[in-house]
């Protein structure tokens, strides 16, 4: 739901105490997001009948909870957020519950509760890592260390379809016109294996120049693949919906929440397409879930940032 190379701060989460791992607090730049799962409501919730979408996510964390230790590290991390479809409130009424459940999160449900372990296990690997993140801040490439350097090219790296592009479409013109033709034979086989994307890293910490040159190269192809994502997506959906073919609410649920928290043309876009058609009410209730969503978490204050 979030562009590969998003940073983000991890305002819930499932590990508490002295575990490691990403717990409250902790910050990384989201590699990328895998498709929606609906759940009608969770067992033994505070409360009742409360709807959420889950998404599961791939994060390359730098930093654990309010630890002092730098990482840079690729978790898995099944993202929880709270929705509707068949109760259409105010949206002062929708922020409210919405801050409610934050709330309830934060105080340990995700821990406490073990019908949510049970649930993860369904959809993530690693079922304690759940709970929610949020953007924080512009990802400015100039401005970054090392580590955070290191950390956020990996999440574009390892992403699986900016892979496939640069893989794909290597010798076309747009690329080639972004970046020199070493160096994107270099990112090429970066994004194939592990020990391509170890040796890239280092060549790039060798100097300082080799880093910044690494960093704009990056970011300009990632900028185009992501832009292409999004017209893509933008497309395909608006298609179906105008021909009446949406019947899932999984693929609806990852279309709509993709690109929630970045700019709100988005979001308008996206409304005009799904009430200017024809569609359900599961799926229009859900529309009207995206700015109460993203308004709430929007405000939210990372601490210890």
């Amino acid at each position: 739901m979030f562009p590969a190379g998003t940073r983000v701060y991890t305002c819930s989460s499932s590990i508490t105490g002295k575990k490691l791992g990403p717990k409250r607090h902790s910050l990384g730049y989201v590699s990328s997001s895998n498709a929606a799962h609906f759940i009608n409501h969770m067992r033994d919730f505070p409360i009742k009948d409360q709807s959420f979408v889950l998404i599961p996510l791939h994060i390359v964390f730098t930093r654990y909870g309010k630890e002092e230790k730098r990482r840079c590290e690729t978790r898995e991390f099944l993202q929880i957020l709270p929705v509707s479809l068949t109760s259409v409130y105010e949206e002062s009424v929708t922020v409210k519950r919405i801050q409610d459940i934050i709330k309830i999160l934060n105080k340990g449900e995700l821990f406490k509760n073990s019908n949510w372990h049970n649930m993860a296990c369904n959809y993530s690997s690693n079922p304690l890592n759940i709970g929610t993140v949020i953007p924080v801040g512009h990802t400015n490439v100039t401005r970054m260390d090392d580590n955070e350097a290191k950390a956020w090219i990996v999440s574009i790296l390892r992403n699986p379809s900016f892979g496939q592009l640069v893989r794909t479409h290597r010798h076309l013109p747009t690329l080639k016109a972004l970046v020199t033709d070493d160096l994107l034979a270099w990112v090429s086989n970066a994004v194939r294996s592990s020990s391509a994307r170890n040796d890239l890293l280092r060549w790039a910490e060798d100097e300082p120049q080799h880093m910044r040159t690494l960093l704009r190269d990056v970011q300009c192809i990632n900028a185009v693949f992501c832009r292409g994502v999004h017209n893509s997506s933008m497309k395909a959906m608006k298609n179906m919906i105008m021909k009446g073919r949406v019947k899932d609410i999984n693929p609806f649920s990852f279309w709509l929440l993709t690109e929630l928290f970045q700019d709100e043309s988005i979001i308008k876009e996206k409304e005009n397409i799904v009430y200017g058609a024809s569609i359900g009410n599961n799926f229009t209730n859900l529309t009207k879930c995206m700015r109460p969503i993203r308004n709430t978490y929007l405000t939210i204050k990372p601490n210890h940032v």
